[in-house]
């Protein structure tokens, strides 16, 4: 096989490769073994409010439990939607109110101004101090709301990176699940999608390069 054959199916499959896929099953288990004390939560649509010229959201302080939120797929062309987090201990909860950045505010105005339902993701002031317990007097919820793809998960911008995580007992069957999805499920799967993606693309790919990857596997005529 010539370099012009080499340089051509590099190409080709380097190209198809990057838009393989893997699955991530084994983080449904592998990251129950992770426990974090003290951590912030914002519901999947929390509420907003504002109290003269702050602007405030509904969030919840206290423990949780590692887990992985969203889908376990991921395409490598496209954003995954899953990844490692933290679920909240709904039984030692405390309701708290975060102020929101000069930004974030404006966008909630801006949304108000509009009749907008949703806003994006808020952020959280990293120089708030400590959490409200309750709002000022002023206090008044909007009719906007956050909108959070991933539900009810620990926001790893509140609070300025406060999170510190470890394990506990859980590990002991956390650990060894995990890995053991990883071999017999995780890897097969993501190679038999990868697989899939690379005869598909082989199948999609166009009729002047498919001829120009014939032509160069074909030996070359030696000149008389």
């Amino acid at each position: 096989m010539n370099s012009r054959t080499i340089h051509l199916f590099t190409a080709a499959l380097c190209a198809m490769g990057l838009s393989g896929c893997y699955t991530q099953l084994h983080q449904y288990a592998w990251q129950r073994a992770k426990v974090v004390d003290e951590a912030w939560f914002q519901p999947a649509e929390p509420e907003l409010y504002q109290a003269g010229s702050r602007f405030y959201t509904k969030a919840y302080h206290g423990p949780g439990r590692g887990c992985y939120a969203g889908y376990p797929f991921h395409w490598v062309m496209l954003r995954g939607t899953g990844m490692a987090t933290f679920c909240p201990d709904e039984e030692k909860m405390e309701t708290v109110y975060l102020p929101l950045t000069e930004q974030s505010a404006a966008e909630v105005q801006s949304a108000l101004d509009k009749g907008a339902p949703y806003v994006t993701h808020v952020e959280i002031r990293a120089d708030s101090g400590g959490d409200l317990k309750q709002l000022p007097e002023s206090g008044r919820l909007l009719p906007v709301k956050a909108f959070h793809s991933l539900g009810v998960t620990a926001d790893r911008t509140l609070k300025n990176h406060r999170m510190h995580p470890r394990t506990d007992a859980h590990k002991y069957y956390a650990y060894p699940l995990g890995a053991l999805t990883a071999v017999a499920v995780d890897a097969p799967l993501s190679i038999a999608g990868t697989a899939v993606t690379v005869a598909a693309g082989v199948a999609a790919l166009p009729i002047g390069l498919t001829y120009r990857l014939i032509e160069a596997c074909l030996p070359e005529k030696k000149s008389e």
